[in-house]
């Protein structure tokens, strides 16, 4: 990301963080007993597969490439002019 937009990033990153972490051990106890301890563990095992699946398909590979070069291409696919 952009030195400019950076701080924000990181902010909404963060927050999400927290919001998921209190969400799963918010429902952490009541979901176990329905569906067992196995099947929830199973059940995150999923999520994380479709979260990698997500990004691996829709995040462009930043290997190599400096930072002005992702700025480019993130300007070009959201039409930034600035």
């Amino acid at each position: 990301f952009s030195t400019s937009i950076r701080a924000k990033a990181i902010a909404l990153a963060s927050f999400s963080n927290r919001v998921v972490a209190f969400l799963t051990n918010f429902t952490f106890l009541s979901v176990a007993e329905a569906i067992s301890y196995g099947g929830y563990f199973l059940l995150l095992s999923a999520v994380s597969l479709i979260a990698g699946i997500f990004f691996y398909m829709l995040l462009p590979e930043t290997k190599g490439k400096t930072l002005e070069d992702m700025t480019l291409y993130f300007a070009e696919i959201t039409d930034d002019r600035s």
